[in-house]
């Protein structure tokens, strides 16, 4: 409920963030950002990407993905964070993906 995502076992980890818009106005802009934490406590950006669509009633989308080294289940978290401009609205739907994050573990430490 808070946002902050933890892993289940230490290892590499593969984090894609994707966000998908409505824009309501024109000139409209999204980020769209993954921080990263070793500590449990200072995050920092670790990818960010960004999108733009000029006309209202258009949609837009954006991913961004980075590789996080997993080496300790308590202390390495994530967490995904959107930012924009003008008029949007995200998008959601229930059968298929297009706004949420997924995880994949590429192998151990």
């Amino acid at each position: 409920s808070s946002g902050v995502f933890t892993f289940p076992s230490t290892g590499y980890w593969l984090i894609t963030a994707q966000l998908r818009w409505y824009a309501t106005d024109n000139n409209n802009y999204m980020n769209l950002s993954i921080y990263t934490t070793h500590d449990d406590s200072t995050y920092a950006i670790a990818a960010q990407n960004s999108a733009a669509v000029d006309q209202a009633g258009d949609y837009g989308g954006v991913t961004c993905s980075y590789i996080l080294d997993v080496t300790s289940t308590s202390n390495c978290k994530c967490s995904m964070y959107v930012a924009g401009f003008a008029g949007r609205t995200t998008q959601g739907n229930t059968a298929s993906q297009e706004t949420g994050i997924t995880f994949i573990k590429l192998g151990d430490t």
